[in-house]
C-alpha cells in the first residue's frame, strides 16, 4: 500500500504549470517505470478523477483535485477566518493581503484581498512560484538548502520578469538574509511594478503558512516597515483564539 501511495505521488508530481500534460511513454521515461505500470496508474487515477484523459490520449490533472483542495480548506475552518482577516487588514492598510501555504513544490494561495489602492489580488487555489514571490522565499527559507536545491533542480529559476532572481548563489543569499529576521521582500520579481513583503504564520512553533502585503514599488519603499508590521500582525491574528471583531485590532501595526 505504501509503495502504491508513493508511486501515485511521483505520478502526480509530474504535472506542473510548465509540463501540464503527459503521455504514457514520456511519463514512463521520466519516472523510470515500465510503460505498462504507468498506463495502469494513469487509468486508475483517471477513474477516481485525479487525472483526466484528453482527446489526444494524453493526461492532465483531474478536476477532482480542486474539490479536494476546497474541502480541505473549508473543513479546517482556516479558510473562512483567513479570508475575513485579510479583508479587514487590507481595508486598513489599503494594499493587497495574501496568505499562502507550501504544498511541497509551490506556494498555493489560501486567501487574498485586493487593496483599494491597487486592486491586485490572487485567486484562492492559484499556484505561485516559490523563487519569485516574497511568500515563496519566506517559506523556502525554512527548508534545508539541500531540499531547495532539489526543487531548483526540477523547476529551475524561470524568469517571471527582468528582475526575477535566476542565479542559484544569489537566491541562496536571499534565503540566508530572510532567516535572521523572518521577513522576506521581493521587488518586481513576480509582477512588474509591484513589490511584496511576507512573514511566517507559526502554530506551536511550526511554520504553517505565510502572509504578505503587496503594493506598488514606490509605496513599498516608503512604507515597508509599516507593511511588514501589518503582515506580522495578521500572522498573529490568524493563530490567536477567535475573537469577534478583534482581528483588525490584533493585526494593526
Amino acid at each position: 500500500m505504501l509503495v502504491t501511495v508513493a508511486r501515485t505521488g511521483r505520478v502526480l508530481n509530474l504535472f506542473t504549470p510548465d509540463t501540464p500534460e503527459w503521455g504514457v511513454r514520456d511519463a514512463a521515461v521520466a519516472l523510470r517505470m515500465p510503460k505498462s505500470s504507468v498506463h495502469e496508474f494513469f487509468t486508475s487515477l483517471s477513474r477516481i478523477g485525479l487525472l483526466r484523459r484528453t482527446p489526444s490520449g494524453r493526461y492532465r490533472l483531474g478536476w477532482r483535485l480542486l474539490t479536494i483542495s476546497a474541502d480541505l480548506l473549508k473543513g479546517s475552518g482556516f479558510e473562512a477566518r483567513a479570508h475575513r482577516i485579510v479583508a479587514e487588514v487590507s481595508g486598513h492598510v489599503g494594499e493587497t493581503m495574501t496568505i499562502g501555504a507550501w504544498d511541497g513544490l509551490h506556494v498555493v494561495c489560501v486567501a487574498s484581498a485586493a487593496g483599494r489602492a491597487n486592486g491586485y489580488s490572487v485567486t484562492p487555489g492559484a499556484v505561485l512560484p516559490g523563487h519569485a514571490t516574497a511568500l515563496g522565499k519566506l517559506l523556502l527559507a525554512s527548508l534545508p538548502w539541500e531540499t531547495v536545491l532539489s526543487i531548483i533542480g526540477r523547476f529551475g529559476l524561470p524568469g517571471c520578469t527582468a528582475m526575477t532572481v535566476q542565479d542559484v548563489t544569489a537566491f541562496e543569499r536571499q534565503l540566508n538574509s530572510i532567516r535572521p529576521t523572518g521577513i522576506a521582500y521581493e521587488y518586481e520579481e513576480y509582477t512588474a511594478g509591484l513589490a511584496c513583503v511576507a512573514t511566517g504564520v507559526y502554530k506551536r512553533g511550526d511554520l504553517v503558512a505565510a502572509v504578505s502585503v503587496t503594493a506598488p514599488v514606490d509605496r513599498m519603499r516608503v512604507r515597508r516597515e509599516e507593511f511588514a508590521a501589518a503582515a506580522r500582525g495578521t500572522a498573529r491574528a490568524l493563530v490567536r483564539p477567535e475573537v469577534r471583531s478583534g482581528a483588525l485590532r490584533q493585526a494593526r501595526p
